[in-house]
């Protein structure tokens, strides 16, 4: 294994900043990281493919291509000495320790323009998200080159226009709006400085390693490392695990030296959904408002179509009509129940080819098989409805079918959601997979190749959007055998959690 270099790069600095601990391990002991999984791999290749398409927005550059900083640094220094005016990838090192790649450099007036290409999508009508997204990231660049003598005077960053819809070749000038952030970076390098300064000290040492503070920290803005660094905070059951709660309600607990959500004191504030989740804690008890629970189940009318979607996402988008990032829906599971069947039949519909959209064969085949009358029963409405929403706009033939589904759609979450069904297992959430246990002990995740939508979603582009070599024929029908048996799960999940609240009700007393 090569040495690490001695310069700090943006990613190491923006590691630095979410966890000291993290970036130090991340430089020192690599083996310590998870491997990347697919969704990291994807949106790495998503990003080379923006920015190649980005350049074209910049023809006729110099592209620096080499092994190492050190050479790619010279390099930058022998284009820009001979003349040219726009560099990709050029490279920066700073005595001071820190070392840049920029997506493009531009020659202007008195410098260079320096350009940051971000697979994030913004309004060109209301670009303030997106800048104070990438503020950190394009700041430190600049910072880089201007320590390393090559004199920025611009600083924007590219990002992809949301508004954008696809109309046969995609026109990069369309696609793309350019953000000048010259005065946000001015203002935000003296803030920047001292805590480059801060990161380059430490991580250029190898002898002290760095500590994790995640433990101070939310559930959701821990570090990769965390188990590795706090073996000793248990999975289940932590105040950490309280829904919604947030770092300033967090840390008085925690200087208490308070651990466990049963031993949340009884001083310290929380909101009341939080002290209910305490109280069930403490009581060990399901609890049920029958009232709430019979009424909302009254909503319910057979038969029962119980519907789960799974979709993808990119920031180009491959088909006329779709927008960057847009949810593009290519499988979907059905189970059917009524009172007079023993199981529910099952319908699906998974694409196994994307040439053209997949969505308008799954909308063919969806409303043969999804019945006219009873309840379309999701969890998480949301989703589903905008999908229906979505594809009724784009085909309009198909919007009628789709706006009936959405007015019979009921969301089997919403006991959760309600705290008309609680249970100390659920820990807070209202998530299908934190529920089915509890009503199903027997129906696990576990068990699958693939036990998430994220996952899903990675593995059916990985099977069915990617070129041909990037799996053999035996995996990639492996992969559409493991999205049937996910997708399946989901919708009789559903059916399960259905039959277990319809039979708490005869628990109700009297």
């Amino acid at each position: 294994m090569s040495s690490p270099s001695p310069y700090i790069s943006k990613t190491e600095f923006l590691q630095y900043q979410h966890c000291p601990g993290y970036a130090w391990h991340a430089r020192y002991r690599p083996e310590l990281l998870p491997p990347p999984d697919q969704s990291t791999r994807r949106k790495m290749r998503d990003g080379q493919a923006i920015e190649q398409l980005a350049h074209q927005l910049f023809p006729d550059g110099i592209r620096i291509n080499s092994r190492t900083p050190v050479d790619s640094a010279a390099l930058t220094q022998a284009a820009i000495s001979t003349g040219a005016t726009i560099i990709y990838q050029a490279t920066a090192l700073a005595e001071t320790g820190v070392q840049a790649r920029a997506d493009v450099l531009i020659r202007v007036d008195g410098g260079w323009h320096l350009i940051e290409v971000k697979s994030s999508s913004a309004d060109p009508a209301n670009t303030t998200s997106v800048v104070k997204k990438h503020l950190d990231d394009v700041t430190f660049q600049t910072i880089a080159f201007r320590q390393a003598g090559i004199p920025i005077v611009q600083s924007s960053i590219l990002v992809i226009n949301r508004t954008f819809r696809r109309n046969g070749e995609i026109s990069p000038n369309q696609l793309f709006v350019l953000v000048d952030v010259s005065a946000e970076v001015h203002a935000h390098e003296s803030l920047l400085v001292p805590l480059i300064e801060d990161a380059t000290a430490i991580l250029l040492n190898d002898h002290v390693p760095a500590t994790c503070e995640c433990h101070r920290k939310t559930r959701i803005n821990r570090c990769d490392l965390f188990n590795y660094f706090h073996p000793e905070i248990p999975e289940k059951g932590t105040i950490y695990h309280i829904a919604n709660i947030q770092r300033h309600t967090l840390l008085p607990a925690l200087d208490r030296g308070v651990m466990m959500i049963a031993d949340w004191p009884d001083d310290l504030r929380l909101g009341p959904k939080q002290w209910r989740q305490v109280e069930l804690t403490r009581s060990g008890q399901e609890e049920v408002h029958y009232d709430h629970l019979a009424n909302f189940l009254t909503y319910l009318t057979p038969p029962f179509w119980y519907l789960d979607y799974e979709t993808f996402q990119n920031g180009i988008p491959r088909w006329n009509g779709y927008g960057p990032h847009q949810q593009i829906t290519f499988q979907y599971s059905l189970h059917c129940w009524d009172d007079d069947f023993e199981e529910p039949l099952h319908f699906a519909y998974l694409a196994e080819t994307a040439e053209d959209d997949p969505t308008i064969d799954l909308l063919d085949r969806l409303a043969r098989d999804l019945g006219p009358e009873g309840s379309v029963i999701v969890w998480n409405k949301s989703f589903e409805h905008d999908r229906n929403v979505e594809m009724a706009g784009r085909y309009p033939q198909y919007a009628d079918f789709l706006h009936n589904v959405n007015t019979r759609m009921i969301d089997l979450g919403d006991p959760v959601k309600g705290g008309w069904w609680a249970h100390p297992e659920f820990q807070g959430s209202w998530s299908l997979k934190q529920v089915l246990p509890v009503a199903a002990p027997d129906l696990s995740y576990k068990d699958l190749e693939i036990g998430d939508g994220g996952t899903a979603s990675e593995r059916w582009m990985q099977a069915v959007l990617d070129s041909p070599c990037e799996l053999s024929d035996t995996e990639r029908d492996s992969v559409l055998e493991a999205l049937r048996i996910y997708s399946a799960r989901d919708t009789l999940a559903m059916h399960r959690i259905w039959t277990y609240m319809h039979g708490l009700l005869t628990k109700a007393p009297i």
